[in-house]
């Protein structure tokens, strides 16, 4: 089985060069905005060179607790725009007494406005304890670090926070499909 090893990035990876990225892998998630109040620094520019020279884009929200849910996928909104084919929007959870009535809320609202496929961002035990349908979401992407993978449904691993990839100069989330670029969306 072909493996696909995804590079996770924000504003902590500056300057990256995209075109280097992709010619050793031809996906990568970035970082719009966390919750309502900021906007990733870098991603602007990624979001234009990641849609010039990369097949599969993800783009991944973080949700605050305290702020309203609705406000956060409009602002999210407002930054991606409508969806290109080969994109998808992720909630990324980790804190807080979210729910999945709150992602099915994000989710309603982001897809009403930009198309495409939803899914959630979430640490194992987090959503083990929080997120009763996390597997049942289109997308599941969990992070899980210094174990081997997790048994539970997922379509994406996020196993480390320290890989290096050609064109990004500083170490960085790393993820893993499992299958070919083609069969992420």
């Amino acid at each position: 089985m072909t493996d696909l090893v995804l590079a996770d990035v924000s504003e902590f990876q500056a300057g990256i060069n995209w075109v280097t990225y992709a010619t050793g892998c031809p996906a990568a998630i970035a970082r719009v905005c966390y919750g309502t109040s900021h906007p990733d620094k870098q991603f602007a520019a990624n979001l234009a060179c990641m849609r010039a020279h990369l097949q599969v884009r993800g783009w991944y929200q973080y949700i605050v607790t305290g702020q309203d849910i609705a406000a956060q996928a409009r602002a999210f909104a407002a930054l991606v725009g409508p969806l290109r084919p080969g994109e998808f929007a992720i909630a990324d959870i980790e804190e807080g007494n979210f729910s999945q009535a709150d992602f099915t809320t994000w989710a309603s609202i982001v897809h009403g406005a930009v198309g495409g496929l939803e899914g959630e961002y979430s640490g194992l035990a987090f959503a083990r304890t929080h997120l009763a349908d996390f597997a049942g979401t289109a997308l599941a992407w969990v992070a899980a670090y210094g174990q081997s993978e997790p048994s539970d449904a997922h379509q994406l691993w996020q196993f480390t926070d320290k890989r290096t990839f050609p064109g990004i100069a500083s170490p960085c989330d790393a993820s893993i499909f499992h299958g070919a670029v083609g069969q992420l969306l």
